[in-house]
């Protein structure tokens, strides 16, 4: 008996993943407010981030309260490079991530000794030491940040910055897609499940994790590179715990264990954020109710195919649909008996 071998890409996350890039290029043509297409970028390099962190979140089990390390750290550098050295933006850019990666292969070496409990405090712990300490460094712009204009004239164009930066986030979120199906990740989901088991079978699951941990923080970086060329700025806000804790419930709210997932809940927080404000002065009271929900009665997020609210709405439109079909059929059996007498 030989088994169907499973195709490594399902066409249905192509067809979804076409669709998304594509809706958001359309809006890049038809949007001419300036402050619209700055918000569309926001979501674009945002989603890249949750679709970062998700790779070591929902495919490995890796909660990272300190992964605004990553997407901060990378403005810092890219601000001191070019505006303060007189590099290059591309070489600049190149410099970036390969301190990025170095950051990253040392701190999470050093906080993937010891389990996932360490790793998830020591990482924030990282990272609030790092921001503290640029926070009173007034040379790093202390707590006001550092602000700059790292772009080319000819990224001075909003539009053609957002499409700059949509190109980007397409090309990065279709690696992290390839990554999904690589039999890294498969080997990663074993670590997430039993990790004990893929020790026995020979798998060093510590450089597994490494690994891992590095890639996905080298896609942070780039989506901290995109924020700086938005908006020619950073401070410590953007390394805070808080976005950490955001980019988590990105991920949770549009379904940790789907790749498209980080991108919805995305666009929902940046959505909340956004526009509450306007409504209400009780925003953080409303994030935090929102978390309760999600967390509690919808932990598979929105769009997870096992999510009982999702089964349920599909549910509801297939009966809806299927109800034509008993009238459809019993009107041929009305038809027959004319047909024959004829």
């Amino acid at each position: 008996m030989t088994t169907k071998k499973k195709p490594f890409l399902n066409l249905k996350e192509i067809i979804v993943w076409a669709v998304i890039a594509a809706t958001f290029c359309i809006l890049g043509f038809v949007v001419k407010k300036g402050s619209t297409l700055t918000f569309l970028s926001r979501v674009i390099l945002i989603a890249l981030y949750a679709l970062a962190l998700n790779i070591q979140f929902g495919y490995g089990g890796m909660i990272n309260l300190g992964s605004a390390l990553y997407f901060g750290l990378s403005g810092y550098l890219i601000i001191i490079f070019v505006a303060r050295m007189g590099i290059p933006l591309w070489i600049a850019i190149i410099m970036t991530l390969v301190i990025e990666v170095a950051f990253a292969t040392l701190f999470g070496y050093i906080t993937l000794k010891r389990g996932m409990m360490t790793f998830m405090f020591l990482n924030m712990g990282i990272c609030q030491l790092l921001a503290t300490f640029i926070s009173k460094t007034t040379t790093l712009g202390g707590q006001t940040g550092l602000m700059a204009n790292v772009c080319p004239a000819w990224l001075s164009d909003k539009q053609v910055k957002f499409f700059v930066i949509l190109a980007v986030g397409v090309i990065c979120g279709t690696l992290l897609y390839l990554l999904t199906k690589s039999p890294l990740i498969a080997s990663l989901k074993g670590a997430r499940d039993n990790r004990e088991r893929l020790t026995f079978l020979g798998v060093n699951t510590n450089k597994l994790l490494l690994v891992v941990f590095v890639l996905s923080s080298f896609f942070m970086g780039i989506a901290g590179v995109l924020y700086v060329l938005l908006y020619n700025s950073i401070s410590t806000t953007q390394m805070s715990a808080d976005i950490s804790l955001q980019a988590l419930l990105m991920c949770v709210m549009g379904g940790s264990t789907t790749f498209v997932g980080p991108i919805v809940g995305a666009v929902m927080i940046l959505c909340f954020n956004t526009y509450m404000p306007k409504i209400t002065h009780q925003t953080q009271l409303f994030m935090g109710v929102l978390m309760l929900i999600f967390i509690y009665f919808i932990p598979q997020g929105l769009i997870d195919p096992n999510n009982k609210v999702v089964r349920a709405v599909a549910g509801f439109f297939k009966k809806l649909f299927h109800k034509k079909e008993p009238e459809a059929a019993a009107t041929d059996e009305l038809a027959e008996p004319k047909g024959k007498e004829g």
